[in-house]
């Protein structure tokens, strides 16, 4: 009797090893594959990161808070265990982890491939990675024009001069979601959180690096109102980000046509759809480099 109970154990603890290594393997063909031997956080120092295509400078990060953040931007860089790396690429960005038993870790990366432990590999997120490094340490260098005041503010229709003004950290609460925009005061400032109803949100910012005022209106139950506006299908962009559950997000990008100066960025999370709207300019990636900055902290 005994022999027999143990066998079914023995059975049914065999069956669900082998669905859970099932469920690990379809993820990681869906996904990618995570590198192995990444540093913990807390045996980390500090970090350099470098961008030498453009700056010079090493940025140094040492608080906890930075450190927690680049080691997470890893998990962006999953890589395809079915596509041959580049051979002939060069990295982009390298992120230096200085460890506090005093030795080092290093890891590379371009859109398309990663460079750990002396080996390559092909990115299955490309571009995603060194998207949020940019946006998150290097816009202010990557900004190519100077700054100017006074640029009229773009707002959405849903704003409304009785509107409620509420705090960033009650968002979670009054509308059941929580945004966090980059905290980086030399790319967004003068954030400002409306909330129009119970189901629809207003937040304007000034961003700095597309040099512009901007609205991001967030509706819950997939009722968003946007501007009426003609855009050119031409020039349609689509962004990919990963929410913190690492479920993939597009974001699609149009532009105004006829000359106009709208740019309009959407995309849906869940119950939710979002939408930035800013100014047009040569330079205005920064609106959906925002947009993905959001997802990855939804």
């Amino acid at each position: 009797m005994k022999n027999k109970i143990a066998r079914g154990l023995i059975r049914f603890l065999i069956e669900v090893i082998v669905i859970i290594l099932l469920i690990v393997g379809i993820r990681i063909v869906t996904n990618g594959m995570y590198l192995w031997g990444l540093p913990d956080l807390e045996d980390i120092q500090s970090v350099n990161i470098t961008y030498p295509s453009v700056t010079v400078e090493v940025k140094e990060i040492s608080s906890h808070e930075d450190i927690e953040l680049a080691l997470k931007l890893t998990g962006f860089l999953k890589y395809d265990l079915f596509e041959k790396a580049g051979s002939e690429e060069e990295p982009l960005i390298t992120m230096t982890c200085f460890l506090k038993d005093g030795t080092d870790k290093t890891i590379s990366a371009n859109n398309t491939t990663v460079w750990w432990n002396n080996k390559t590999y092909a990115i299955k997120d490309k571009e995603t990675f060194i998207n949020l490094v940019e946006g998150i340490f290097f816009l202010e260098d990557l900004q190519e024009s100077p700054l100017t005041d006074n640029v009229p503010v773009v707002a959405g229709e849903n704003q409304a001069e009785d509107s409620n003004v509420i705090n960033a950290e009650e968002l979670a609460d009054t509308f059941g979601i929580s945004i966090v925009l980059p905290e980086n005061s030399t790319w967004i400032a003068d954030e400002k959180y409306y909330l129009v109803d119970e189901n629809n949100l207003e937040i304007t910012y000034h961003d700095f690096i597309v040099d512009s005022d901007c609205t991001l209106l967030v509706s819950k139950n997939r009722n968003l109102n946007l501007p009426q506006n003609e855009y050119d299908e031409t020039r349609n962009e689509s962004w990919e980000g990963k929410t913190v559950s690492g479920q993939n997000i597009v974001v699609k990008v149009q532009h105004e046509s006829d000359n106009g100066k709208m740019l309009l960025a959407t995309w849906e999370y869940n119950e939710y759809q979002f939408a930035i709207i800013g100014e047009d300019k040569d330079d205005s990636k920064s609106i959906p480099k925002t947009a993905l900055y959001i997802i990855y902290n939804l």
